[in-house]
């Protein structure tokens, strides 16, 4: 009789939990998402063609390079000999009148580093006339291949500048025998070459300044003060770039260009949701180069907004029961699952409100009749660093137990085919939206519009931060580097 009237008394109590049991549910509590800024480096280069360059020289270097034209004292050397232990000159010295010209061939540009190495060959014809005021007619030419090596430099002001060195390589130094001497004319050449070098580098500076480089990286600035689309929807996001130093790192050249190889530092920020406004411009920094090479550096956040999660943990609640549910001392129960709600509560945990109902189909559990109504559960969610893997611990029943005792609700809350659901619908849900996440931004550096520039960039490393559930959704931050590069476009 005592036995008959407890399992009378539990029947009344889940019967009278039908459609009206009333858990309170957990308070609605997370911190708001803060996403850190990183210092990106981003290369730039900017061209100047070679051709107008190679014009110039050419332009400012005449095909008669110069003419000599003097008189020595002493082309010959005197003979002396020996009197009584001194050396006594029985021949006078032998003046001359040496004359000639030296003109160059067609110039050639290259590249040679950061350097531009300009080629010229050069021939000189050289004649010694009035030799002592006998003999003349002596002639002698000589060949080279001078090589005007021009450094190029833009200076803190972002003003050029261009410095060139000569070298020779004389195949035959230009020169002349005459009586057993040999007259060059290598200390004629370097004098009269040097003022034409002179006027070539103040050309090029001129050019230089033509092709405007700080106009340029002026205008690259202004417009580099952006907000750009990362990810258009589930959630917006936006990459936010501030600009804070540019300089040249370093200089190269091409078959058919001088590259200005630029490093602009910039803060990048991601933002979520509605576009922000993008900063305002400041004005151009003296050109100072930023420490590290080309590298974009952003945090992209896989952020799983608790709305998204709900349908697919309804999904696999739903799947359970298709399989069967059996609980331990009740046994095979048939259960309908109405909805599911997900959101962040107290200490980083969250929240999974679930409505269902449940019948027993075995035994005398059938006696309970069907029980209706919702049971809250909470639990961290947990990843480790640099693994994009994601479960959920520590899963609790919340709400007033004791009231729930013996209840197939609570049976069903602490049974381990519901945890595994839970963290299943959660891996899975991740796992989507990390690959969603990394394929939105992929395409999207590959070719960000700025201005009248274009950024892309390519993702080649990313390292993950913990998930934890913030106000937003569920987050997991992702730390990504790549080569990050700005072009010039028409």
């Amino acid at each position: 009789m005592k036995h008959l009237f407890a399992l009378a008394w539990l029947a009344l109590l889940l019967a009278g939990c039908r459609n009206d049991i009333a858990i309170e549910a957990p308070p609605r509590e997370a911190p708001g998402l803060v996403i850190p800024d990183l210092q990106s480096r981003l290369a730039v280069p900017v061209s100047i063609p070679l051709e107008s360059i190679r014009t110039i020289i050419a332009r400012n270097v005449p095909r008669e390079l110069y003419e000599i034209d003097e008189t020595r004292g002493n082309c010959a050397p005197t003979e002396r000999v020996s009197v009584l232990g001194r050396d006594v000159r029985v021949t006078p010295r032998i003046s001359c009148r040496i004359v000639g010209n030296v003109w160059r061939g067609n110039l050639t540009l290259r590249g040679e580093g950061r350097d531009l190495v300009i080629r010229m060959p050069v021939t000189a014809v050289v004649s010694a006339r009035d030799i002592g005021g006998v003999l003349s007619g002596e002639t002698a030419t000589g060949s080279a291949v001078v090589e005007a090596v021009v450094r190029v430099d833009i200076r803190r002001d972002w003003s050029p500048a261009a410095q060139v060195d000569l070298r020779y390589n004389w195949s035959r130094p230009p020169g002349i025998d005459i009586l057993g001497q040999r007259i060059t004319f290598m200390q004629e050449a370097d004098e009269q070459l040097r003022p034409v070098m002179a006027r070539v580098e103040r050309e090029i500076e001129r050019e230089l300044e033509r092709v405007n480089v700080r106009s340029r990286v002026a205008d690259l600035w202004r417009q580099a003060f952006t907000v750009e689309s990362l990810n258009r929807d589930d959630p917006p996001a936006w990459l936010y770039l501030q600009p804070r130093k540019v300089g040249i790192a370093s200089m190269a050249t091409t078959r058919s260009s001088l590259v200005l190889n630029l490093v602009m530092e910039a803060t990048t920020r991601t933002y979520l949701g509605e576009r922000p406004e993008p900063p305002e411009p400041a004005s151009l920094p003296p050109n100072e180069v930023p420490q590290g090479a080309g590298q974009l550096d952003l945090f992209l956040p896989v952020l799983s907004e608790y709305a998204l999660l709900e349908p697919i943990v309804l999904r696999e609640l739903r799947v359970l029961a298709e399989s069967g549910i059996n609980l331990p001392g009740v046994g095979q129960v048939d259960a309908h699952f109405t909805s599911v709600e997900v959101y962040p509560t107290q200490g980083g945990r969250i929240a999974v409100g679930i409505e269902l109902t449940m019948t027993p189909t075995q035994g005398a559990a059938r006696r309970y009749g069907t029980v209706e109504g919702q049971v809250w559960l909470t639990g961290l969610v947990e990843g480790d660093y640099d693994s994009r893997d994601v479960s959920i611990s520590d899963l609790q029943v919340y709400g007033d137990t004791d009231r729930l005792a013996s209840d197939l609700l609570l049976k069903f809350a602490r049974s381990p085919e519901l945890d595994a659901q839970i963290e299943a619908a959660l891996q899975e849900n991740f796992e989507r939206e990390y690959a969603h996440v990394l394929e939105a931004a992929g395409e999207a550096l590959e070719a960000v519009r700025i201005g009248n520039f274009v950024l892309s960039a390519e993702i080649e490393t990313v390292r993950h931060g913990q998930v934890r559930a913030a106000a937003q959704g569920l987050y997991l931050p992702l730390a990504v580097q790549g080569s990050g590069r700005i072009t010039f476009v028409d």
